[in-house]
């Protein structure tokens, strides 16, 4: 039986001891889809959690492993997060909202 992913982003990181394995794979899997399905959506998404469209974009031109964009993606978004998890817990409670 699969274990259930964490409920909170705090849960996420000590997640498996912050191993981002099985939530990098259900993340890939939901961008693949947006990527064949649905690209103005993905696009919506990734303005919102506020990734850098020009790095973005050299990451995935430069890209000669050729990994799957996917997976580019993926890894982007959760830096991003990560990137505003620690700038938010530095913060004072109170002071900000979580959106997305």
């Amino acid at each position: 039986m699969s274990e259930q992913l964490p409920d909170s982003f705090e849960d996420i990181l000590n997640y498996h001891s912050a191993d981002f394995s099985e939530i990098r794979v259900w993340l890939i899997n939901q961008i693949d889809h947006l990527m064949h399905y649905d690209m103005e959506r993905l696009k919506w998404v990734l303005y919102r959690i506020d990734i850098n469209e020009k790095k973005l974009a050299n990451l995935l031109k430069e890209n000669t492993e050729e990994v799957a964009a996917s997976e580019i993606i993926a890894d982007e978004i959760i830096k991003r997060q990560l990137e505003k998890f620690e700038s938010r817990k530095n913060t004072e409670k109170g002071e900000w909202s979580f959106d997305v």
